[in-house]
């Protein structure tokens, strides 16, 4: 074998690494296996709007447009700990916005890896057209999941009315975080969480919703992302940029992916259930989660006008988390219930160990929490079971599941299972074809 293929395996190795591990984001109680392959037919005359998941829109500097997030080159480039696209709460300039969803990282054929180009890709085979009756909503992932729900809420309102002068078809597909923005905009409408639990409601008024894909979506949050937000990530080993905890910190839409709706989410080195409040700012400062851990809190407070000081964070932090379960409380709450006109769908995978609860566990003087996968759990065959439940990796069973009767009534017998994970699940033939089946 020549070092040139050696190469080439390498680097298509890489890329592949990189593009299963992009996107971090119900089902009803029972469910179905996807239905065998059957023709389509003519598209619907409504307007798709797809929307992607947290990191799966593009940032770009707002003055000179340049992509920081979304090439491949930002996969690896600059060397600046992902700084560069945290949210500064210390006082520096936010210079960036969102571009569009990601589709493809790469462009030679080598080196070159699908994201949501197969769901345009299936939609245009059906005669859609992007920019037309084909809308990929790009967001800024880092804001808080209401913010963004409201500017899809006014992108929904501005699509053009048919031209018979009705409110034309608008059909939602969501992939993971996607969730809560669809389904808040859908129930709530434009309205922040404080109108809301006033009782106000603006749902898109000039455009009927009139379905809604759920495209492996952790409706009930998921603990992996306690694991970015506490250790950051490096997509790949060595050569990948580093993301570290403290710029996670800063996103205020992780902490609404937080799993509100279960309390036994932690449990000590024999798998006895530890009482601890994951939506207590105290609690991150005590295990040393994110930011406070001492080699971040160390790095972040070399950049103050980034990270602002001890303090500052705290109280952030207190207020993100208890605006997510806020989020959370509304969403699982029928006070605003599902329109009946508006159908919905389910695609969601069962097939992977799915991470469910953390270990909590003495280290010296303070504190180390450990999750599924992590080399000091191996042999540990019980505990490695207390830790996990069937699900898509990001999105467990239970999570899928968490809708409130009204969404269920909705959903009906509409849930199916595809095979992939997270973001491949995207990917799976069957899947798309049910997401098209979904707008006639």
């Amino acid at each position: 074998m020549t070092r040139e293929t050696n190469a080439k395996r390498r680097a298509s190795v890489l890329i592949a690494s990189i593009v299963a591990l992009l996107v971090v984001s119900g089902c009803a109680t029972g469910g179905s296996s996807l239905p065998p392959q059957t023709s389509v037919g003519a598209p619907s005359r409504g307007v798709v709007v797809f929307v992607p998941g947290i990191t799966g829109s593009e940032l770009r500097d707002r003055e000179s447009g340049r992509v920081l997030w979304g090439d491949l080159r930002s996969f690896f480039l600059p060397r600046d700990d992902g700084y560069r696209l945290a949210v500064p709460i210390g006082g520096a300039e936010d210079r960036l916005e969102a571009g569009s969803p990601m589709l493809r990282v790469g462009s030679l054929p080598l080196l070159r890896r699908e994201v949501y180009l197969p769901i345009v890709r299936a939609f245009e085979r059906e005669g859609y057209r992007r920019g037309d009756d084909l809308v990929l909503f790009g967001y800024d992932f880092r804001k808080e999941s209401v913010e963004n729900a409201r500017l899809l809420v006014r992108r929904i309102d501005s699509i053009a009315a048919s031209k018979d002068g009705s409110a034309r078809e608008v059909h939602l597909v969501c992939q993971s975080n996607a969730t809560y923005l669809c389904r808040w905009a859908v129930r709530y409408g434009d309205v922040s969480i404080d109108e809301a639990e006033q009782g106000i409601r603006r749902p898109p008024s000039r455009a009927r919703v009139a379905s809604v894909t759920l495209l492996a979506t952790a409706n009930g949050g998921g603990i992996r992302i306690l694991r970015e937000i506490d250790r950051g990530r490096i997509y790949m080993r060595i050569v990948g940029r580093r993301f570290r905890p403290e710029m996670f910190f800063t996103y205020a839409s992780l902490y609404q992916d937080l799993p509100a709706g279960r309390s036994d989410l932690f449990v000590d080195e024999s798998g006895r259930p530890l009482d601890i409040d994951l939506f207590d700012a105290r609690s991150w400062k005590t295990y040393g989660w994110s930011i406070f851990g001492r080699d971040a809190a160390r790095r972040a407070a070399r950049n103050p006008e980034i990270f602002g000081d001890e303090p500052k964070r705290l109280a952030l932090l207190q207020g993100w988390l208890d605006d997510a379960k806020r989020l959370h409380a509304l969403l699982h709450s029928d006070a605003a219930p599902w329109p009946e006109a508006t159908r919905l769908v389910s695609i969601q995978g069962k097939s992977h160990p799915t991470m469910s609860r953390a270990v909590v566990m003495r280290d010296g003087s303070g504190w180390k929490t450990l999750f599924l996968g992590d080399p000091e759990l191996e042999g540990r065959a019980g505990l490695a079971g207390l830790l996990s439940e069937p699900g898509d990796i990001h999105a467990s069973l239970t999570s899928q599941q968490w809708l409130t009767p009204s969404e269920l009534r909705a959903l009906g017998d509409a849930t199916h299972y595809a095979e992939g994970d997270h973001l491949t699940v995207a990917h799976d033939e069957d899947a798309l074809r049910v997401m098209v089946e979904a707008v006639r």
